[in-house]
């Protein structure tokens, strides 16, 4: 990756910034964006449950999302490992969140939060469809977080 320096006392790197210059200050650096990407996905989480508290949020007649559904929701991203890459959070007609992680049009999963504490997802992988239910215990099932790096295999 090239380095810009717009400035003598910053180094950029990606998304993220740095005053260092060692290996060391570079990692940091790095760790610091993944805990502010953590943060932006728990700050979307309470934004759309936030707007879909009512119902008919959507003119459609949409069920809002419950206080079980943000909890179940809010527990699954407090299970996801660090470093993960952050979904996107989005809410459903049906009163359930989701949580896309999306490459490529072509490499994409998709996980529904219900209220009874349910993970639906699917998953496209190339020409692969994929698609199921787990029970969320407050760990996330292997298999999503299988999907989840597949979704970002090179």
């Amino acid at each position: 990756m090239i380095l810009k320096t717009p400035s003598p006392h910053l180094l950029y790197r990606g998304s993220w910034q740095t005053r260092g210059f060692s290996p060391t200050a570079f990692f940091v650096a790095g760790e610091a964006e993944k805990r502010r990407q953590q943060q932006r996905v728990f700050e979307e989480l309470e934004r759309v449950t936030e707007t879909r508290l009512a119902p008919n949020w959507d003119a459609y007649q949409a069920e809002p999302v419950s206080d079980k559904t943000y909890g179940y929701a809010h527990h699954f991203l407090m299970a996801l490992p660090f470093g993960m890459p952050p979904p996107a959070v989005g809410a459903e007609p049906d009163g359930h969140l989701t949580f896309e992680w999306y490459r490529t049009p072509h490499r994409t999963l998709s996980v529904s939060v219900s209220p009874e504490g349910e993970l639906h997802y699917a998953v496209l992988i190339g020409r692969r469809k994929f698609h199921g239910t787990e029970p969320f215990d407050y760990d996330i099932p292997e298999t999503l977080l299988t999907w989840i790096r597949e979704v970002y295999a090179e």
